[in-house]
């Protein structure tokens, strides 16, 4: 029975490496968030949550059906609506039935154990997160992994909801006994950092350029929408008139791309000086990323026009990286890669050892 799993397994195992490296960011956005600083022990349980949650998915949706023929490919699996069946499974097939049921409920014993000892989550929110993740587990088996096979391939258990609710509570339960033998206290947040490490800025930098991204390619959706409906011939496929500028004979869908180009590029511009000034400046040096990651990118105490300069060359070095070299084509990434590169050197970035007072962490200490 338990070469069954073998299969799921090998492939949560050989998925790993990959799922741990795409989900580096948001894993230390978290460790940061929750933690402050990220330790070996911190990480270790982030990174076995991953290997959990790709053994969820493995176990619950592979192998996947192959052939012409067999559930999946030519019928489907009927789902299984009737609460408390198993107690008739168990009767007819005994050992095996058990086996199952007790399968389904130490599936989510460790995310409940997750939930409520790492994150101090409480019983209603693990029994809901425990139901929400089992439905979506059950209905990507009931859809044929939402529309990748014809039929169900699996079948949706009510059961099985029932069995992973209580998993995910009977992991809640060990933790609050590690907890008790353990004697943890109440978690307290960390507090923002004065003096954030090259690790945490970049994290936050990614969260912020992220950000500021997102906004851009919406509006520069929403330009493409709207110019593809106003401006008649921009969209793809129809007839393209021309038009005359300035002397000069061009396409409606010439317009239109370099009109919604020049809409995405102001966006980010405008993102980029809400994100990396207006909001810092008004939340003691913390943007949308760093407060996230709990820091404060006013490494020293600046006011005046201290802190305007300050400002004003920080917000230069991140227009370096994106709207500079739209506006004005040229060798703008070198600031940032020169900023990144003295970064060993001066243990900070170059703005940092603008004028200031004694380091803002050190003068609250």
């Amino acid at each position: 029975m338990l070469r069954a799993f073998s299969g799921p397994f090998k492939l949560a195992i050989a998925l790993w490496p990959l799922a741990s490296l795409a989900l580096t960011l948001p894993v230390l956005a978290l460790v940061y968030h929750r933690r402050g600083r990220v330790t070996l022990a911190s990480l270790a349980w982030s990174y076995l949550a991953v290997l959990y949650a790709l053994g969820v998915a493995c176990f619950t949706l592979y192998p996947m059906p192959e052939g012409t023929s067999g559930p999946g490919i030519t019928y489907g699996v009927a789902p299984q609506l009737h609460p408390f069946a198993f107690v008739g499974d168990i009767r007819t097939d005994g050992l095996g039935a058990v086996f199952q049921v007790v399968a389904n409920v130490a599936l989510f014993m460790p995310f409940g154990y997750m939930l409520a000892y790492g994150l101090r989550w409480r019983v209603p929110a693990v029994a809901a997160s425990g139901f929400a993740v089992s439905l979506l587990v059950e209905c990507a088996q009931l859809t044929g992994f939402f529309g990748l096979y014809p039929y169900a391939y699996r079948t949706f258990d009510v059961d099985d909801l029932m069995a992973n609710t209580a998993g995910a509570l009977v992991g809640l339960a060990c933790a609050k006994v590690v907890g008790r033998v353990v004697g943890r206290g109440d978690y307290v947040a960390p507090p923002v950092t004065h003096s954030p490490g090259f690790v945490r800025r970049c994290v936050a930098a990614v969260i912020d350029l992220g950000l500021c991204f997102v906004g851009a390619a919406l509006a520069a959706a929403v330009a493409a929408f709207a110019m593809w409906n106003l401006l008649p011939g921009s969209a793809p496929g129809s007839l393209e008139p021309r038009l005359a500028l300035a002397g000069v004979s061009v396409t409606a869908s010439n317009v239109a791309s370099v009109a919604v180009g020049w809409v995405f590029v102001g966006s980010l511009t405008a993102l980029l000086l809400v994100v990396e000034l207006l909001v810092p400046v008004g939340r003691h040096g913390s943007t949308p990323g760093g407060a996230f990651v709990r820091m404060s990118c006013e490494t020293r105490a600046r006011t005046g026009w201290r802190r305007v300069l300050f400002y004003s060359v920080r917000l230069f070095v991140f227009l370096c990286l994106f709207t500079l070299p739209c506006l004005a084509p040229g060798n703008w990434l070198l600031v940032p890669l020169v900023c990144v590169a003295l970064y060993p050197f001066l243990r900070s970035m170059p703005y940092d050892l603008l004028p200031g007072a004694e380091p803002v962490d050190t003068a609250l200490s």
